[in-house]
């Protein structure tokens, strides 16, 4: 029978102490469950009674019951779990009681490093053989997931499928918070592993928030998105929820900026608390998300019917218009961008749209030319000075020459923006910056460092590598890696961890997985290739 996860249950009276520690590591990734968290020691004696934790990682000083009275009591416990305690340089006396009373381990909170933490970890005892059960929070991301993009056949189909997953809930209400990180280019830039991390902290660090005031599910979208559907807590009856939800979301977005750097743009949506009223918060909070392109200042944006149209219009499909749009912007071609508006401006010609019609074909425009200038890294309200920020005004429009004009101005914009950018000599930079991380590969160079030294934005710069190179910023920084230590496996007779550090990684063991999924093969296997076919000095 195979062995279950070693369940984990955090303790610390300070909120941000356990949110550092639930996105320290990849938990679940090294065989690790997080099965609660309590902020003393008389909620964490209660949880653990009950779960039964394998490991238990406590502070010392807290109110009420502090983490030396826990620890003796958790010796009551049969098996007792593995404590580690938590101290700071201070906390000599208490850190010796705690392990005359019983804790295996402890670590300084200001030297603390995911390798300490596993490295600490690892002596705790297997988990007991279990018969695997469903994974209810995949089942509950799944779900939700299919609710985001309709993957349903009938609300009767989805009631039924959220019951399954164990997502019932009582109120009237329901929330969906869609958060969007921006900057995307740390998500494209990141290796796998980096983008785990950074997704698997802005996941974990968001439940904390949002939980504080909603129970709530929560899955990822596209690329650097992540959905939280939840209701109003019963604890929190009777307080106005839409200020419990807006100040919670006006919270998380300025954590998430103070603890992992990252930016983000939340919309709201809500609906009733059924099936169809989930999948209506969901669509509502995305069409809030979309309006962002005009409300720039806004970190928080709630959907309003009269400003979040939906995306398609009624009488008119976008789709190949946004497709041709975002091919001519990516490409710099003008013919493409041509083609795109020559298209609309046809329908709009043989069919009579209505006011709020008219609307959505632009809405729909222009969101797709903000994704596009957002990826890398541009302001539209600079890029696209003429046509950018009329759809407010739109509101009021009487006739389709309304449409005509703005579809012009989109045009003129996009053809000055596709010439200012063919002329300002793009290709050369990108070679200039190829010559610099040639120069600096072997240290350590960053994204952002190498855009602000070419006086560009990172996203942009990744953008352009990618156009006129093929490759993305840490894809062509590996290349240039890889290619030396092949060098240097050919050519001398360096132990591999020394070619590791020589080309930049200062982990062997991580520099042999790179290696190999660049060469399909280890350094060493490369190594004795070459010797068998007399490359080697």
């Amino acid at each position: 029978m195979p062995k279950r996860n070693k369940r984990v249950l955090l303790v610390d009276d300070d909120a941000m102490v356990r949110i550092g520690l639930k996105t320290l590591v990849d938990w679940s990734g090294h065989g690790y469950q997080l099965i609660g968290e309590a902020e003393n020691g008389t909620q964490a004696l209660e949880i653990a009674r009950r779960e039964q934790p394998e490991i238990v990682i406590t502070d010392m000083k807290m109110p009420g019951m502090d983490g030396v009275a826990l620890i003796r009591a958790l010796q009551e416990i049969q098996p007792p779990p593995y404590v580690v305690a938590l101290s700071g340089y201070d906390d000599f006396l208490l850190v010796r009681e705690a392990m005359k009373q019983g804790a295996k381990d402890y670590l300084l909170k200001l030297e603390l490093t995911p390798e300490t933490l596993l490295q600490s970890l690892a002596g705790a005892p297997d988990a007991p053989n279990y018969m695997p059960q469903p994974d209810q929070t995949m089942l509950r991301s799944r779900v939700l997931r299919d609710l985001i993009f309709h993957f349903y056949l009938n609300e009767d189909d989805l009631e039924k499928r959220l019951q399954e997953a164990g997502i019932c809930w009582t109120g009237e209400t329901v929330y969906c918070l869609l958060l969007k990180a921006g900057e995307l280019f740390r998500f494209e830039e990141a290796t796998e592993e980096e983008c785990h991390t950074l997704l698997f902290s802005i996941r974990n660090i968001a439940e904390e928030i949002v939980g504080a005031c909603l129970d709530a599910v929560s899955t990822e979208g596209k690329t650097g998105e992540l959905y939280i559907l939840g209701v109003l807590r019963p604890e929190l009856a009777g307080q106005d929820a839409d200020v419990l939800v807006e100040q919670t979301a006006h919270r998380l977005h300025d954590m998430l900026q103070q603890y992992v750097d990252v930016s983000c743009t939340i919309g709201i949506g809500q609906g009733e608390n059924t099936a169809g009223g989930m999948a209506e918060a969901c669509s509502r909070a995305s069409d809030a998300m979309r309006s962002r392109f005009y409300r720039l200042n806004d970190p928080v944006i709630w959907w309003q019917a009269d400003l979040c149209p939906q995306i398609e219009p009624e009488t008119f499909s976008t789709t190949e218009a946004r497709r041709l749009l975002t091919e001519g912007i990516s490409s710099l071609s003008a013919e493409t961008v041509d083609e795109a508006i020559n298209l609309v401006q046809k329908a709009a010609a043989r069919q009579h749209w209505t006011q709020r019609n008219a609307y959505a074909v632009a809405f729909a425009l222009a969101v797709t030319v903000q994704d596009c200038l957002e990826a890398c890294g541009l302001d539209i309200s600079s890029q696209m000075p003429r046509s950018h920020g009329d759809l407010l005004r739109w509101m009021d429009l009487h006739h389709m020459g309304d449409v005509r004009d703005w579809l012009e101005r989109l045009r003129q914009d996009l053809l000055e923006y596709i010439q200012k950018e063919r002329a300002d000599g793009k290709q050369a930079v990108v070679r200039r910056a190829q010559d610099i991380l040639t120069q600096r590969f072997c240290g350590e160079i960053t994204l952002p460092e190498l855009a602000e030294q070419l006086d560009l934005t990172p996203g942009y710069l990744s953008a352009l590598m990618k156009k006129y190179t093929g490759k993305t910023f840490s894809e062509y920084l590996t290349y240039l890696r890889i290619e030396q230590a092949k060098k240097l496996l050919r050519e001398t007779n360096d132990k591999i961890y020394a070619v590791a550090v020589a080309v930049g990684y200062e982990d062997a063991f991580y520099f042999s997985r790179i290696f190999k999924r660049e060469t399909g093969m280890t350094p060493g296997d490369w190594r004795k290739r070459a010797e068998q076919r007399g490359d080697a000095l």
